[in-house]
């Protein structure tokens, strides 16, 4: 990236990335390049492919190199053996550890691959200058997208976390860039028509936890400005769908949206990707997957949906068996199975007697 170009960037995103990259990464490209207002900055030790947008970058870190990093600004001792779904728990520490990659930005923050941008921009554009933190959430910061004002206040507002030292020197990823175990308490007492800023008390959790960085940042509201709001679309109902088209997303509702994470689907057994060269303007993504617009009113397309259908259902009986067996079984696995109105599965359900009235997911 030439320096005319970085001047005209105020924003910069990390995605920590190890492993091989996935089959979606085109889909995540195509949405990173309409926001060239947006540095994006690819932190792995993957080889970058040969053709990149402009405002992506591969920046090439080990996780020994990273772990070594961190150390060194933090002064915490962190194990360099650490998977990478820890990375999430660094995610509010970014701005201090990787203080020397965003010299030349006024924000930074931290998004996911599973993502395709819409028009960030300006959705992001009347906020910046005008608040410290931005989250993608109401209801808690949002691990997949959030963003922070590149001050030094801001960057080292995660050491005010009263366990901060203890959750970077532990192995296991201990959700502090969200709310911690209490993800559970927050929903049942926030909704997405609140904000967790505006509340009297963030909700309590009967089990011991670390304080997470949503609860740092509800401390420190009335000194610093924050702001939440929801930004993502990360469920899509059934016989609903997401809109592309040439940088903007749309709900089935015609609402536009700065992004969509499909984080829920990808765990349906209905849910495929598509094996696309070039990555369409206009596509559509529902339940089953995502589909060229141009294709939707095709013979194909039914019968593909047709096909996935069935296999999904297929999967499920599988899973449902194997979780009942095991005594797996919770009110998780009962919105996931059999809300959906499976027929297979209710039958299912009846003969392994399923019950209504189950826990959370562990």
């Amino acid at each position: 990236m030439n320096e005319i170009e970085r001047s005209n960037l105020s924003i910069c995103l990390f995605i920590f990335f190890y492993g091989n990259l996935p089959t979606y990464f085109n889909i995540f490209l195509k949405g990173a390049e309409f926001n060239s207002q947006i540095n994006f900055k690819i932190v792995t030790d993957i080889t970058p492919p040969e053709e990149l947008p402009p405002n992506v970058e591969f920046v090439q870190l080990t996780i020994s190199e990273f772990c070594a990093l961190a150390q060194k600004k933090t002064a915490a001792t962190i194990d360099e053996n650490i998977q990478p779904y820890k990375f999430c728990d660094f995610r509010p520490g970014y701005g201090l550890i990787m203080q020397d990659y965003i010299k030349d930005f006024e924000y930074w923050g931290y998004c996911d691959l599973d993502m395709i941008m819409g028009d960030l921009s300006t959705f992001l554009k009347p906020l910046l200058g005008k608040y410290d933190l931005i989250s993608s959430r109401n209801t808690w910061m949002h691990g997949p997208l959030s963003i922070y004002k590149n001050s030094t206040v801001v960057n080292k507002l995660f050491m005010q976390g009263k366990d901060w030292k203890l959750i970077f020197e532990s192995n296991d990823y201990l959700g502090f860039d969200e709310t911690g175990k209490k993800m559970g308490h927050f929903r049942s007492v926030i909704d997405k028509s609140q904000n967790f800023l505006s509340v009297k008390t963030l909700p309590l959790s009967n089990r011991k936890d670390i304080e997470s960085f949503t609860e740092v940042v509800f401390r420190f509201k009335n000194e610093l400005n924050s702001y939440a709001e929801e930004m993502v679309v990360d469920t899509i109902e059934q016989n609903e769908y997401v809109s592309y088209n040439n940088g903007s997303i749309t709900d089935f509702h015609k609402k536009e949206w700065p992004c969509y994470h499909w984080v829920m689907e990808k765990k349906l057994n209905q849910f495929s990707y598509p094996n696309w060269s070039t990555v369409p303007d206009q596509f559509i993504i529902n339940r089953f997957g995502f589909f060229d617009s141009n294709s939707v009113s095709t013979l194909n397309y039914k019968i593909q949906i047709i096909k996935r259908d069935l296999i999904g259902k297929i999967k499920d009986t599988r899973d449902i068996i194997w979780l009942a067996r095991n005594n797996k079984w919770s009110s998780y696995y009962n919105k996931k199975y059999l809300d959906s109105n499976s027929s297979l599965t209710r039958i299912l359900k009846l003969v392994l007697h399923l019950s209504d009235n189950v826990d959370e997911q562990p």
